[in-house]
């Protein structure tokens, strides 16, 4: 099922519209472990693949990557931090 081969990603997407659609977006965490990607992307094109998912709405996408995981673990995003 993972063995869906190319940037950017597309043969996975209907995958993850699915998974979403069955489980909602707040119990779908993105990891990123590379170690076992089998088909030769970088890590980047991997997150890059999740990023430019046309069928995710930009909320789906903020929760699979990463707000999810925050409010599992219940981990506030950091404060926003003035540069310069």
């Amino acid at each position: 099922m993972f063995e869906v081969p190319g940037y950017p990603g597309m043969g996975l997407w209907p995958i993850l519209r699915r998974t979403i659609d069955r489980f909602g977006p707040e119990r779908v965490m993105w990891a990123s472990d590379a170690s076992v990607n089998t088909t030769g992307e970088s890590w980047a094109e991997l997150l890059f693949s999740v990023i430019g998912n046309i069928s995710l709405t930009a909320q789906e996408r903020a929760l699979v990557l990463g707000g999810a995981a925050r409010a599992w673990l219940n981990w506030p995003a950091a404060a926003a931090q003035k540069i310069g």
